[in-house]
């Protein structure tokens, strides 16, 4: 299996975390720190280190989505922004032929979930929404 290379658009709290977990994996290199300030987009580049691009550079930081959507060596996006842009950003990945990971919820309204399902069935590439609160033992707990 060759390297899947993942982008991190936004690079606050949950997009640090997702950043670290991808860079630990043997066969997944963070080649992207997206973030609109420049310099958390730095900050994450930087505690990733040379271990973002599997140990062959650093990962790219910039404030340009589009930049990061246009690399044809970006495979995958890890979308950990605001709620109100998880739309726009996952139909634009999907557009892009990029795989797309989204932190719920995965948009605001039915109709922006549907785009998002139109945008990724048409790109043919695969999404997934971060839920993992489901399995935590409290949830389960309250549930019964």
């Amino acid at each position: 299996m060759s390297t899947l290379n993942v982008a991190i658009i936004g690079c606050g709290y949950i997009g640090t975390r997702h950043a670290r977990n991808l860079a630990r994996l043997p066969d997944v290199a963070v080649v992207a720190c997206v973030d609109r300030d420049l310099a958390r987009a730095r900050q994450l580049r930087d505690t990733l280190g040379s271990d973002a691009r599997s140990g062959s550079g650093t990962a790219v930081a910039t404030s340009d989505v589009q930049a990061a959507l246009r690399d044809p060596e970006t495979h995958a996006v890890v979308i950990a922004t605001h709620r109100d842009s998880h739309r726009d950003l996952a139909v634009a990945a999907a557009r892009a032929g990029k795989h797309v990971f989204v932190e719920k919820p995965l948009a605001l309204t039915n109709e922006g979930c549907r785009a998002i399902e139109a945008a990724v069935q048409a790109a043919g590439v695969q999404l997934v929404v971060g839920f993992q609160a489901r399995h935590a033992p409290l949830v389960r707990r309250a549930r019964a």
